[in-house]
């Protein structure tokens, strides 16, 4: 336990930071535009770090964001919930992801 919370630690993972995983799904231009526009929302946020985006696995129209918060910054402070949407994308969201897949 100790050597995988060492791990987490450098990593940023939690229980250090959280996490969140979101999965953009769609048409590929409106999802390519709508990645960009959160990945520069959620870039300007203090103490926030954007990997990504790459595409979902076995999904060719998609992409997924994972994104790092401190532990008490919630990610709808950030990001209101419409401006995770738009025409054309359907976008979920994980907080905490039990799997990166």
């Amino acid at each position: 336990m100790d050597s995988e919370l060492r791990l987490r630690h450098e990593l940023e993972f939690p229980p250090y930071r959280r996490l969140a995983l979101i999965k953009l799904e769609g048409q590929p231009v409106p999802v390519e535009e709508h990645t960009g526009r959160l990945c520069r929302l959620l870039g300007r946020a203090t103490g926030v770090e954007v990997l990504g985006p790459i595409p979902v696995p076995g999904r060719r129209q998609s992409r997924q964001l994972l994104v790092k918060l401190p532990r008490n910054t919630r990610l709808d402070r950030i990001v209101s919930a419409c401006e995770f949407e738009a025409p054309g994308v359907k976008v979920k969201v994980d907080v905490d992801p039990l799997e990166l897949a």
